[in-house]
């Protein structure tokens, strides 16, 4: 289940952008493919750019890859 709650983080996080692409429209629309991203480790914060699908949609695909915490920015 994902919160959509601004509550402060603690600790330090590494960031990890689900891509560098600033051009794409459908950003983690689509399931994450391959091997690249572990987002498992509570550590690392998923940057995801506001997509043309929903934030669940987009924070389901994510948590499929194992994020706990990211960020949706426009």
């Amino acid at each position: 289940m994902f919160s959509m709650s601004q509550s402060p983080i603690e600790g330090t996080l590494t960031t990890l952008a689900i891509s560098n692409s600033t051009t794409i429209v459908d950003h983690a629309c689509n399931p994450l493919l391959g091997d690249t991203l572990n987002l498992s480790e509570k550590e690392k914060l998923a940057v995801i750019r506001r997509g043309t699908c929903t934030f669940v949609q987009q924070l389901t695909n994510a948590g499929v890859k194992g994020t706990n915490t990211a960020i949706i920015f426009e």
